[in-house]
């Protein structure tokens, strides 16, 4: 008698037992992932709306510092006129959405996305009409998450009258 021995042909391809497996340990190594990207969109949108209000302080100390190193001529409601440590007669305008210091030959953008600006002079109580100081607002809008920052800075200076 002769026995005959079955030969196994090769096996191809994955069990479904196998598939699943796999799609487990993904599955369980996905999670992980998904948790670190989604705490990281959080971080750099928080970072954005950040960005919006340091570039606000970091305008408004420039033209603190502007003003505070020049002599202010004039304060209208939306501008300032005055005269740099150069000499040179400039103006700080609210322009539609930038706020812009223009000398007469070149015009800088100092902020963009403003909202608002508002100067008004602060008075010697004791000597009334006697200006000492401007009172700076600036409003900006963050053009990617809608956020508002209104800043407000008070700077004493030399106003000449």
């Amino acid at each position: 008698m002769k026995t005959q021995k079955k030969q196994l042909k090769p096996r191809r391809g994955v069990s479904l037992i196998e598939v699943i497996a796999c799609t487990a340990i993904v599955a369980v190594m996905v999670v992980p992932v998904a948790s670190v990207i989604r705490a990281s969109a959080r971080a750099i949108g928080r970072a954005s709306n950040v960005d919006a209000e340091v570039q606000t302080r970091s305008a408004l100390r420039w033209v603190k510092e502007t003003i505070q190193t020049g002599t202010v001529i004039d304060v209208g409601s939306r501008n300032l006129t005055l005269i740099l440590a150069s000499g040179d007669k400039a103006e700080i305008v609210f322009d539609s959405d930038r706020l812009i210091l223009s000398d007469g030959r070149t015009k800088t953008v100092i902020l963009e996305n403003v909202g608002s600006f508002e100067c008004e002079s602060i008075v010697q109580s004791e000597k009334p009409g006697l200006p000492i100081g401007v009172a700076i607002r600036i409003g900006v809008k963050d053009p990617e998450s809608g956020e508002y920052y209104k800043i407000e800075s008070y700077v004493s200076t030399l106003v000449q009258t």
